[in-house]
């Protein structure tokens, strides 16, 4: 860790940036100001790299109100999809993510993802930072009375996920598990609109 952090500082591109960073980001809020058409969209257009997006521009002194609409419908206009992308309209797409937090009051709370609705599809993931379940077990936990620890006694009889797979799919739905080991597993619910 720290060898990594002694390369970075000493790499020629570390103090570019430190020194160009607040004139990009003055050049970004006089380009705001006058009326400028901004769109996010970074060489990673992912999450991280969105939201640290997201965080410059504020830190720029753009308001979180232009940055939200510099993320959404910006991007949409640029790319000529504004007619059915970018906002939420009636006749639109519903491309969208429902948030726990208000992100006009602090931008980082866009992190603060509950659910996902792309490509006409509802997305509700539900995490854990349990032990996780192994590659083995991530297909036999929706078997019926499968249980993962049957080393200790475990409170239930191992239908949990099975009935919630059937429901899921008698809504035209999918359940999905990612685990990795040590770090917990995530359990998403996809439905269609």
């Amino acid at each position: 860790k720290n060898e990594t952090l002694k390369k970075y500082n000493e790499a020629t591109w570390t103090w570019w940036w430190k020194l160009m960073t607040p004139i990009v980001l003055e050049n970004i809020r006089q380009l705001n100001a006058a009326g400028g058409v901004l769109a996010l969209g970074t060489d990673q257009t992912q999450g991280p790299a969105v939201h640290r997006e997201m965080e410059l521009l504020v830190a720029a002194g753009i308001s979180t109100s232009d940055v939200i609409k510099i993320a959404t419908l910006n991007g949409a206009k640029f790319l000529g999809k504004d007619e059915t992308l970018g906002s939420i309209a009636e006749g639109k797409l519903a491309d969208m993510v429902l948030l726990d937090a208000d992100p006009l009051a602090d931008i980082n709370n866009a992190k603060l993802i509950n659910t996902v609705v792309k490509n006409g599809e509802i997305k509700f993931q539900i995490k854990d930072m349990g032990p996780g379940i192994s590659k083995d077990n991530i297909q036999k936990i929706i078997q019926p009375f499968f249980q993962v620890d049957q080393t200790s006694f475990t409170k239930g009889f191992g239908l949990g996920l099975t009935i919630c797979k059937k429901i899921v799919e008698s809504h035209n739905g999918r359940l999905s598990i990612e685990s990795k080991e040590q770090k917990g597993s995530v359990f998403s619910i996809h439905l269609p609109l």
